[in-house]
Parts: structure tokens; C-alpha cells; sequence
């Protein structure tokens, strides 16, 4: 069985990946059956299912043309079954949320539910890759991020509750090295987390210096789809504007305008701080940032007198 995986594992590093496919299903093949696995052995299982998804994925890009489009199809239909196979035998073997390879199940499944043209599916995969990772407090994916803004950049949105969950996991990402109790446990309860924790009420929050703030790209992102969304959605009794105030992401997006940690330099040239701007100016964020007793501007407020306006000494 680990022979055929690393038949497979060669054939896929050549770009052979039909014969990498037949290699996968001949190791799973001499997996014993799903029901009398041990925890070990389902992990196997759920790795070789991941590793011919990827293949399928390969597969259907080979074949997508006007002559290929139904083997391109049924490249992805098959990469969609691996991915869910996988994903099963990884909850049994109890390594889901945490194991990279079951957020590579999801972001496979993911990609073939977009080529598919499936984008509310895909999004779902994508938030819980994105909500798993934010709640292990570690970096989000380049690739899981570029997906999620492409697919919904793309539109048509989701259902109201879908984007609820997105609006969650984005703010989950764009509180990473915040501190204080407007942003403590910004984002809810995560995929993966424990559970929702209580909301405090308190001081301004403030920024840590170093690697554990979003990056300028993610921050740009994440506010591009916020910005998207909460204009979509902006009735404040709407899901997203709902799980955005819930979320703490006024007090997010508004320690971002104050802020001068990570490299404020480039949002200002990207764009950035004008949509964050532009978020904190909706009149139901607005009414939520005048709750928190803060200033509903900060210091790098978008204005005609320049990226920090008039007054600011920086």
C-alpha cells in the first residue's frame, strides 16, 4: 500500500497523473475496509483520497478545451468525491480542523466546486480553510485568500447567511495582532474553535508590532470583500452587517485607521485605508463605533487633505 502511494507521490511529481490516479486508487484499494479502520489508518486513507483529488484537479486542466470539457467535468465530479472521501476519513481519524491535509481536502473540493460553477459551495470550503486557520491563530492561506476574493469579487453573493460566516472569518483574519477588548476574540466562534467567547468592553485596542498582523495583501482583500458585502447588505438588521458589529469589526476596522504598526505605507498607496475609511463612514457601523465611545475617524481617514487629513502630525 505505501509502495503504491509512493508510485503515485513520483507519477504526480512527472506530471503523470492518470497513472497517478491509478496509483492512489490501488493503495486505497489495500487499505482494510473504511468501517474497521484504526485512527492511523484512516488518516492513510484520507491523505491518499486528498492526493488523487489533486491529480483529478491536474487532470481537468489538462483536458479543458471545447473538445475536453466533459472529461474536464468528470475530472472535477471525481475530484469532488475524493475530496469528500477524504474529509470523512479524516473526521474519523479526529484530525479535522487541525491536519494541513484536511484543509487541502477543502481547498481542492473548493476549486473544483468553482470550475464547476458552483461558487456558494466553493465559498463554504473556503471559509472553513480560512475560519480553521484564524482560529489556530495562524496566517491564512495566499491561496485560500485569492480564491475567496475572486469567487465573490466575481458575484453573484451568497445567500445572506452564508455571507454572515464569510464576514466572520475576514474579520478573524484582519484582528490578527490586535490587542484590546474592542477586538479580543474578533470574529466568534471559528471553524474549529471552541466556542463563541463573551464580549468585554474597555480600552481603545492597539496593534503588536511583528509578524502576527495581517499582511498588507490579506488586509487588502479581506476590506475589498467587506466593502463589497456590507454595501450589498447594508440594512442593519441584514446577517452580515449583523455578524459584522457582533464580530467586533468596527473596533477592527477602526484600529486600522488609527494604527500606524505594519506597513501602513503601502495600504495608503493600495487603497486600502480608503475603503477602510469608506466602511466605518456606513451609518450603521458608524452608530456601532459610536458605542465603543471612539472617534468614528482615525488618524489615516481618507479626506481631500490628504491619506492622515487635516490636523494629523504624522
Amino acid at each position: 500500500m505505501l509502495q503504491a502511494k509512493d508510485r503515485g507521490n513520483k507519477r504526480f511529481q512527472s506530471k503523470q497523473y492518470r497513472a497517478a490516479v491509478r496509483e492512489y486508487g490501488a493503495a486505497i484499494l489495500a487499505l482494510p475496509a473504511a468501517e474497521m479502520e484504526k485512527s492511523e489508518e484512516a488518516f492513510l486513507r484520507g491523505t491518499l483520497h486528498c492526493n488523487r483529488a489533486a491529480a483529478w484537479l491536474q487532470l481537468a486542466a489538462a483536458t479543458r478545451s471545447d473538445a475536453a470539457t466533459s472529461a474536464a467535468a468528470a475530472a472535477l465530479e471525481d475530484c469532488l468525491a475524493d475530496c469528500t472521501a477524504s474529509l470523512a476519513a479524516l473526521e474519523h481519524a479526529g484530525a479535522q480542523g487541525v491536519a494541513p491535509v484536511w484543509r487541502k481536502a477543502l481547498f481542492r473540493r473548493a476549486l473544483a466546486h468553482e470550475q464547476l460553477g458552483a461558487p456558494s459551495p466553493a465559498v463554504e470550503d473556503l471559509v472553513r480553510v480560512v475560519g480553521a486557520q484564524a482560529a489556530a491563530s495562524e496566517h491564512p492561506s495566499d491561496d485560500a485568500m485569492s480564491a475567496l476574493h475572486r469567487i465573490l469579487g466575481a458575484g453573484p453573493l451568497p445567500a445572506d447567511a452564508a455571507l454572515g460566516r464569510v464576514v466572520e472569518v475576514l474579520v478573524a483574519v484582519l484582528s490578527r495582532g490586535l490587542n484590546g477588548p474592542e477586538v479580543e476574540h474578533a470574529g466568534g466562534a471559528l471553524p474549529g474553535a471552541a466556542g463563541a467567547p463573551a464580549p468585554a468592553t474597555g480600552a481603545t485596542a492597539t496593534a503588536t508590532p511583528g509578524a502576527n498582523l495581517v499582511s498588507s495583501e490579506h488586509k487588502l482583500q479581506a476590506y475589498s470583500l467587506l466593502t463589497v458585502i456590507l454595501t450589498a447588505r447594508n440594512g442593519a438588521r441584514s446577517a452580515p452587517m449583523r455578524a459584522f458589529i457582533a464580530s467586533k469589526g468596527p473596533g477592527v476596522a477602526h484600529t486600522h485607521l488609527h494604527s500606524m504598526e505594519g506597513d501602513w505605507m503601502a495600504d495608503a498607496k493600495r487603497g486600502t485605508l480608503r475603503l477602510v475609511d469608506a466602511l466605518v463612514r456606513m451609518p450603521t457601523v458608524r452608530a456601532a463605533v459610536a458605542a465603543l465611545d471612539l472617534s468614528p475617524h482615525g488618524l489615516h481617514a481618507a479626506t481631500s487633505e490628504g491619506v492622515h487629513g487635516a490636523g494629523c502630525t504624522h
